[in-house]
């Protein structure tokens, strides 16, 4: 029973963890490079994807998302090379993230490609203050800090 406890412990962790708000991707099927970098010159030639979505038309400050990707086979490296632009606002907060990707693919005979991959991106994420209002008008500082709005992180992702 005492064995059952810490992996029981580390399982629901992580679910409590995840609280991050992941992009809405419709239509997935057709950009499949947007969420996997192992994806980079699979189709054999270069590939330029741009997607625009906005939720809820008729209303002020509707989430709205903007993607670009481009890849394209890298046969001297021995795969695919690829770059993603994306834009994303949700009334106040706006995220925007660049990243790059490369993947190595093994071809496996008459079985198929094995194409693994990897992507470095950069994410910068914004709070516009203005924007958000208070029933005392009064803000954290920790939160809306006029001094700096923008924080940047580094991100590492695989496929």
């Amino acid at each position: 029973m005492k064995r059952l406890y810490l992996p029981l412990i580390f399982g629901l962790t992580s679910f409590l963890s995840f609280g991050q708000q992941p992009t809405q991707y419709s239509l997935y099927m057709w950009n499949p490079f947007a969420f996997n970098p192992a994806y980079a010159g699979l189709d054999n030639s270069l590939v330029l994807q741009g997607v625009f979505r906005k939720q809820w038309v008729n209303l002020p400050q509707s989430p709205t998302s903007q993607i670009f990707n481009a890849h394209m086979p890298a046969y001297l490296l021995g795969g695919g090379a690829g770059f993603q632009v994306e834009n994303e606002t949700m009334g106040a907060w706006q995220q925007t993230t660049f990243s790059l990707a490369y993947d190595y693919q093994l071809t496996l005979g008459r079985v198929g490609v094995l194409s693994l991959g990897l992507s470095a991106a950069l994410v910068q994420r914004r709070l516009d203050g203005s924007a958000i209002r208070t029933p005392d008008g009064q803000y954290d500082p920790d939160v809306l800090n006029p001094a700096n709005p923008d924080h940047l992180d580094p991100l590492l992702l695989n496929g």
